[in-house]
């Protein structure tokens, strides 16, 4: 099943009323992205439809409004990968709901059409085993595998019960949904699960807790399921915890950032950020049963360093943790960049950060990872690091893109695999030398015996490694990958969300430093298995 938060997610900063702000400023470019807007074969005037740019972490975005026939324009469109998707509240998408395009130099990109059809609604109340309404309580929907959510209204999705009780959600894609109301047990909140009131647990249409019990809600084109009423009766119960962070004589440490973790089966969720009291003290309230972690927030406030407290709510409030201060640890060291202009690097990188993983003993999951930031000169230090051995890897922030590859770790002029470090231990003179791989793959996937506008995925993974990059084809089937180390790549074709009957296409390419690679991948959409 598809959760609609996922699915609308991913283009909310597109379809928010911010559509109709003024056009970022950017380079002089004429090219252009235009089609045409149909509503059930007639023109949709007064559409705004969206190109949303998505490399590089930046949301600058260009928009233009259907005329009377439908059509749309979209002029000065810069260089770049686009999501581009037309905002209509009512109504739904057929076909992709949202196609992607690679616009290059100053090109004309005509024919991004998209059909529209009159969206589905689902409207219902939510109440208490009494008959009384119930107010702001979240309403989560979810979709058929074999119709995702497409529909173009996005804040849907936070949808919340009025002060009748009374929740619509409209602008659906014919299909069965369910619909529930109430709280996730495995999420709980800053000050408390209660933080709306008394909090009910999830609970499926018509009042079950069992999700495969839950009756499915059919929508058809421009219907409207009404009456779609949800029951809460069983309230969530909660405990307290508290407890305080101390330091080595047993002193409470006031303003010190700390982080809760509550492990699930599928992963976890955590709140961090909150500081201790006058008296170093902390409290929970209303926690739900469930496996937790207390850990000390990796930031830059405090060089100290402590171990993670687990602890198990189950059917009483949990009192006295305590959580020990101790020196920590600390790794500073520089980045160096190999084979280019150190001060020029450093600026079109300046959003990396230094990722480390300590594989020490710890008894709470997910707490040994510690990052920080380069600064302008190109140095890092990471504090409050406890006794282990550390590896270290890099990410991007900010506007950069991560098209660079960590190559080796030094210290005192010596290749390392890792760093073993003591409690309290203060090392530096590390150097991560970084390089940039300036090798590329461009193609395009011809898709016969099918729609052009397939979902397909494109893999790029270098020959002997696990792991690669993933693209998706643009709507004139066209992919393109940069930052590519030199080196034989097997270049695979994936139908998102389909199976083949037979190995999916694959071909190998060599990818030379400084040079752009072209292929040319078919698919038959035969093969795909309905």
């Amino acid at each position: 099943m598809i959760s609609s938060t996922f699915k609308a997610g991913l283009f909310i900063a597109v379809l928010s009323l911010t559509v109709f702000a003024q056009q970022p400023e950017k380079k002089t470019s004429t090219s252009t992205i235009s089609g045409k807007v149909t509503l059930k074969g007639n023109a949709a005037a007064r559409v705004a439809v969206v190109a949303r740019l998505t490399q590089a972490r930046q949301h600058a975005q260009f928009f233009a409004e259907t005329d009377t026939e439908g059509n749309y324009r979209i002029v000065n469109v810069s260089p770049g990968t686009y999501e581009v998707a037309p905002s209509a509240p009512q109504h739904a998408l057929t076909g992709v709901q949202i196609k992607t395009l690679m616009v290059d130099g100053n090109e004309n990109y005509d024919g991004i059409d998209f059909t529209l059809i009159p969206g589905g609604v689902i409207t219902g109340r939510v109440t208490d085993g009494e008959g009384k309404p119930l107010i702001e309580q979240e309403i989560a929907l979810t979709g058929p595998e074999d119709s995702p959510l497409q529909a173009t209204r996005i804040d849907f999705v936070n949808t919340m019960t009025d002060d009748r009780g009374i929740y619509r959600i409209f602008g659906l894609v014919p299909g069965k949904y369910s619909i529930a109301a109430g709280a996730d047990e495995d999420r709980f909140f800053l000050g408390g699960y209660t933080q709306r009131g008394t909090a009910y647990k999830r609970t499926f249409h018509p009042s079950t807790t069992d999700a495969a019990k839950a009756t499915l809600v059919e929508v058809t084109e421009g219907s409207e399921a009404k009456n779609v009423d949800i029951t809460l009766r069983r309230r969530l119960v909660g405990y307290t915890v508290t407890g305080r962070v101390v330091d080595a004589a047993g002193k409470g440490q006031r303003n010190i950032r700390y982080s809760l973790t509550k492990y699930v089966e599928n992963g976890s969720s955590s709140n961090g950020g909150m500081l201790t009291d006058a008296l170093g003290g902390f409290r929970f309230e209303n926690l739900p049963p469930g496996n937790y972690g207390l850990a000390l927030s990796h930031s830059v406030d405090t060089d100290a360093y402590a171990e993670p407290v687990p602890f198990e709510v189950i059917d009483r409030d949990v009192e006295n943790l305590v959580l020990k201060l101790a020196e920590g640890s600390s790794i500073t060291g520089s980045i160096v960049f190999e084979g280019v202009d150190e001060k020029i690097a450093r600026t079109k990188f300046r959003g990396i950060t230094v990722v480390s993983y300590m594989d020490g003993n710890r008894s709470v999951p997910d707490t040994n990872v510690y990052s920080a930031m380069m600064t302008d000169d190109g140095s890092f230090k990471l504090t409050g690091l406890g006794s282990g051995v550390v590896q270290f890897s890099l990410s991007s922030s900010g506007d950069s893109e991560p098209n660079f590859q960590l190559v080796r770790v030094e210290r005192g002029g010596v290749v390392i695999n890792g760093i073993e470090i003591r409690q309290g231990e203060k090392i530096s003179g590390v150097r991560l030398v970084v390089r940039m791989p300036t090798g590329g793959i461009r193609g395009v996937v011809n898709i016969q015996n099918g729609d052009q506008e397939t979902h397909v995925l494109v893999f790029a993974t270098r020959v002997g490694e696990s792991s690669g990059s993933t693209t998706r084809i643009d709507a004139r089937g066209r992919f393109s990958f940069g930052g590519l180390a030199a080196g034989i790549y097997d270049v695979t074709l994936m139908p998102s969300g389909k199976r083949l009957r037979r190995p999916p296409p694959k071909q190998q390419v060599i990818v030379t430093d400084g040079q752009v690679t072209e292929v040319t991948l078919t698919l038959d959409a035969k093969k795909l298995q309905p």
